[in-house]
């Protein structure tokens, strides 16, 4: 439904906004919305999946570019439901070229459950690849980055659920999507991250890099692959 936009109760978010404190120390979860205030701006920890995906045509078999629509509509829609039907995802993001997800991983069994969604999300990309070449569509590639950390958790909009209610920034967003630009169809993870999953999934992946360690892995989700296996 249409709304006024009024200049004079602009001036007074403004000003509100600008007059706001800014936190000195990283909160410890991302808060609910029934107490963020619109015109606060908050510092939790959360856990960051950065995705990139990449239509990878078949040489052999070009396909019309407008087919590249439906597999990517396919794989992005699909991978929003995965997170979606988490409890621990509290935003997703979603660009012409990645998704990014952000998770309140307060306890250490909530970031292992990011991690089952960030394999849910690369075995996904092999279940749409799997159909879509039964149909002569191109492949897709989901390359996944993960970070742990302090984010810059700014609220723009929490009076109009049309669009994103919260900007994203900070360190861990940008470490996050450098894990997942170099990651080449795997997943790749922090050294924090590693650090805190459990003893099964920290033997999923191998370290590499000495000075910034980080941590490769090429983890599925198991009754997904099967059904990609058959």
């Amino acid at each position: 439904m249409a709304t006024t936009y009024y200049f004079t109760d602009s001036l007074e978010r403004i000003d509100a906004m600008l007059a706001s404190e800014i936190p000195e120390k990283p909160g410890r979860a991302i808060p609910s919305l029934e107490i963020i205030n619109a015109s606060a701006v908050y510092m939790p920890q959360a856990t960051v999946i950065h995705v990139n995906f990449e239509i990878m045509p078949d040489i052999w078999h070009l396909a019309e570019e407008k087919y590249n629509l439906p597999v990517i509509q396919s794989f992005v829609s699909e991978a929003i439901s995965i997170g979606g039907n988490s409890s621990c995802c509290k935003d997703i993001m979603v660009t012409d070229k990645c998704l990014r997800l952000v998770y309140d991983t307060s306890l250490k069994t909530e970031l292992n459950e990011a991690l089952d969604d960030a394999a849910r999300v690369r075995t996904l990309a092999l279940v749409v690849s799997k159909k879509a070449k039964q149909r002569g569509m191109p492949a897709i590639k989901a390359s996944i980055g993960m970070d742990y950390g302090a984010v810059n958790m700014l609220p723009i909009n929490l009076h109009d659920d049309r669009f994103s209610r919260f900007m994203w920034r900070g360190e861990t967003i940008d470490r996050a999507s450098r894990n997942a630009d170099k990651a080449d169809d795997d997943i790749v993870i922090s050294d924090i991250v590693w650090k805190n999953l459990t003893e099964n999934n920290r033997k999923l992946f191998e370290m590499e890099g000495l000075s910034f360690p980080t941590y490769r892995g090429k983890i599925v989700n198991i009754a997904m692959n099967n059904w990609v296996s058959k």
